[in-house]
């Protein structure tokens, strides 16, 4: 939920903080006062509703039984979807990094898979993820779906793409192994001579 519309390293942050507050327990969240959340969470996207959303989450979670009795279930999915502020990407990230590999359709895979005429974009999160589940991709979707944020992030950007040069800066996690470890200097955007959109400043 903190991650939606919010930058990864901006959520890190945030999970810092409630760490360090022992706020990262279902129930210790079920018994948080906003006021107390609010200024915890600055950084990810609307502090004040989240920081009322967070509760109501917990208490949803805990009358569930916790999140691996969700997982359990007949339908994870429909138990997931039926948590407040969960949404369907937001289900499949959950499932994906949980032992299902579902496909996690999100801004990334829409514009990587789309500049490469993989996918139509502009289809429904349905629709897509439909047509992705039946296909034999080699990797478990979890790792693809780490390997397209990476590869959106640093190459496949939104309006200026870095198909021919190194990829963007490093990001500033307050971890720096985090980026470091994985993003060696490169020469350009490794998928820049398959790519029928190479150099294109937009994705739609």
């Amino acid at each position: 939920m903190l991650c939606q519309q919010s930058r990864w390293e901006r959520v890190e942050q945030v999970l810092l903080r409630l760490q360090a507050a022992e706020l990262v327990t279902w129930e210790s969240l079920l018994g948080a006062q906003p006021a107390v959340l609010t200024p915890l969470l600055s950084g990810s996207a609307y502090p004040p509703t989240r920081a009322r959303l967070l509760p109501r989450l917990a208490a949803a979670v805990l009358d569930a039984g916790g999140v691996a009795a969700l997982l359990r279930g007949a339908d994870p999915r429909a138990a997931l979807l039926a948590l407040p502020q969960v949404g369907p990407e937001t289900a499949d990230a959950v499932l994906a990094f949980t032992g299902t590999s579902v496909p996690v359709v999100d801004a990334y895979l829409r514009r990587v898979l789309g500049r490469l005429g993989l996918v139509d974009p502009t289809s429904s999160y349905g629709d897509l993820r439909a047509q992705l589940a039946v296909l034999d991709t080699g990797l478990p979707w979890e790792v693809l779906h780490g390997l397209i944020v990476e590869h959106g992030i640093h190459h496949c950007l939104t309006k200026q793409p870095r198909c021919e040069s190194a990829g963007s800066p490093r990001r500033d996690y307050a971890e720096p192994r985090k980026c470091a470890a994985h993003c060696p200097p490169c020469g350009g955007c490794p998928l820049a001579d398959v790519c029928p959109r190479r150099g294109v400043e937009s994705w739609v």
